[in-house]
C-alpha cells in the first residue's frame, strides 16, 4: 500500500477516491472522520488520506490524479465563477459554491 493523496477536506479525498475506483484502482481512505466535510481546518493535524492497495497501481493513480487537478486548476468558463475555497466552476447566479458552500468572493 501506498499514500498518494491527503486533503484536509473529505469531500475532495472521497472525489479522488472515486476517481481512482472507476479507473480500476483499488483504494482506501484513512483519517476519514478527522476533517469536516466543509474543508475547514481539522481539529487534529492528520488530514484524510488516500492510499492505493496495490504498489504498482501508484504511477498510474498519481498521473490520474494530477490529470484531474490540472483540470480542476483551469479557469472557469464565462457566467460562472471559480470557488476560491476548492476551485469548483459555480453558475453566476450562485452566492455560495455549490460545493463546498464557500460564499461567493466580493468583486475587487
Amino acid at each position: 500500500m501506498r499514500k498518494v493523496f491527503e486533503h484536509p477536506a473529505s469531500h475532495e479525498v472521497g472525489l479522488c477516491e472515486s476517481i481512482l475506483t472507476s479507473n480500476g484502482i483499488p483504494a482506501e481512505i484513512r483519517n476519514r472522520g478527522v476533517s469536516s466535510l466543509m474543508g475547514e481546518i481539522p481539529f487534529t493535524e492528520a488530514f484524510p488520506e488516500l492510499w492505493v492497495l496495490k504498489d504498482e497501481d501508484y504511477d498510474r493513480a498519481v498521473s490520474l490524479l494530477q490529470e484531474y487537478h490540472r483540470a480542476v486548476a483551469q479557469p472557469a468558463a464565462a457566467g460562472q465563477w471559480a470557488c476560491p475555497s476548492c476551485g469548483e466552476s459555480v453558475p453566476s447566479n450562485f452566492d455560495a459554491c455549490w460545493k463546498c458552500e464557500a460564499p461567493r468572493p466580493e468583486p475587487r
